[in-house]
């Protein structure tokens, strides 16, 4: 029978100095956040099939200057953040297997909310990231943008062709994979290879774009309607007990280059990399 979730959390997160963050990514804020979440999980005609909902609510603040009587004045507001994830897999034969994921979130406010808890259309937000110390900060060593590939945190939208930057204050989302194995050894460096056929689609806000230091990204808004589409493969791997899976993804198609995190006057090439040792659907 289907297995249910439920939880909760409570958390705080405030920027001290902005020097060690990444400026398209974060404001100089911070936000208490409470939160609730409901899953439930089944198997139905060969699917294995995931949905979860989450309802997030807090208060964000800023510093906006000096104070009249204290050192520092705050402005705070009001926040929601809800979120919806459904997943859908189902293998294909002995080799092949095919993954589904559909999401869709918003943030709700009076006021513009911090960049970061915006939500974010390549991958996880700033908060999600917060605990790895390799992508968190400014000269973390998984952390680049002077090069062709990057490191990638599955999260939010997972429109994996884009730059990690880009938010937007609403989102809608679907993710597909077709993988096949392609051989099997009995090796622990490489003991599974497999080819991923791959395509994700998306709509946005009215409110898009590259976030981080007041908003004052000079690009022009994109398009609403994102998609991007390319080929990947799957090394799984194993050090003694501890095995997992590397993703290389190379998407070859992106439909509005000018947010890619590559190359971006091209549309279409074999010309971007990302890297990461987490699937986007799970």
């Amino acid at each position: 029978g289907p297995t249910h979730t439920l939880g909760g959390s409570i958390q705080w997160l405030a920027t001290y100095d902005m020097a060690y963050l990444p400026p398209t990514l974060w404001d100089d804020g911070g936000s208490a956040e409470a939160a609730m979440w409901w899953g439930v999980s089944d198997t139905r005609g060969g699917w294995g099939l995931t949905l979860k909902a989450t309802a997030a609510a807090g208060v964000m603040y800023r510093s906006p200057g000096d104070g009249f009587t204290t050192t520092r004045r705050y402005d705070a507001e009001a926040y929601a953040r809800p979120e919806l994830t459904a997943l859908a897999i189902r293998p294909i034969g002995k080799r092949s297997t095919l993954r589904v994921r559909a999401y869709a979130a918003g943030v709700f406010s009076a006021d513009p909310v911090l960049s970061q808890r915006r939500i974010f259309v390549a991958g996880a937000d700033p908060y999600q990231s917060m605990s790895n110390p390799f992508v968190r900060s400014v000269g973390a060593p998984l952390l680049r943008d002077d090069c062709w590939c990057r490191w990638h945190t599955p999260g939010d939208g997972n429109l994996r062709g884009y730059d990690q930057a880009f938010s937007t204050d609403r989102l809608a989302t679907i993710n597909a994979e077709f993988e096949t194995t392609l051989v099997r050894t009995k090796r622990a460096i490489v003991s599974r290879a497999g080819l991923v056929l791959f395509g994700d689609a998306g709509t946005m806000g009215r409110a898009r774009g590259i976030g981080g230091v007041g908003d004052s990204a000079t690009l022009p808004a994109s398009d609403r309607w994102l998609a991007d589409a390319g080929v990947g493969v799957r090394l799984t791997q194993r050090i003694g007990r501890t095995s997992w899976t590397t993703r290389l993804d190379f998407p070859i198609y992106v439909s509005d280059p000018q947010y890619a995190f590559a190359h971006r006057l091209t549309a279409i090439g074999f010309n971007r990399l990302i890297v990461s040792l987490a699937p986007v659907i799970r």
